[in-house]
């Protein structure tokens, strides 16, 4: 008979079963890239190493405008303005959109399509 340690246990789960990480956690931990920089500006005083770099924003706008004006008289006239376009911003920067990683894609590309008219 051998004396020892009985392992823990909590709903028939050994806790000694050393089963490491999930597939997703270890999956992020390998989509991660290995640190470019390794200088303490930035970090905790303690982990010196980290990664830096910086995600490309594309932006296509497009906008057109009309302006009409007549006058009848002193007394009477008469406009219309009219304004529309697109606005198609890629990996959008101001809304915490840019990749996160190299190759990792954008998190959020917004799409704008203003209209605005006058008389």
């Amino acid at each position: 008979m051998s004396v020892g340690r009985r392992p823990q246990t909590r709903s028939n789960y050994s806790l000694d079963q050393r089963l490491g990480l999930d597939k997703t956690t270890q999956g992020l931990i390998n989509a991660a890239p290995l640190p470019n920089r390794f200088d303490a500006s930035g970090t905790d005083g303690l982990n010196t190493a980290g990664f830096t770099f910086s995600g490309a924003q594309r932006e296509r706008q497009h906008d057109e405008v009309i302006k009409i004006d007549h006058i009848f008289n002193v007394k009477n006239t008469i406009f219309f303005r009219g304004a529309w376009g697109s606005q198609d911003t890629n990996c959008d920067n101001g809304n915490s959109g840019l990749p996160i990683f190299p190759g990792s894609g954008c998190l959020i590309n917004t799409v704008r399509e203003p209209r605005n008219l006058a008389a």
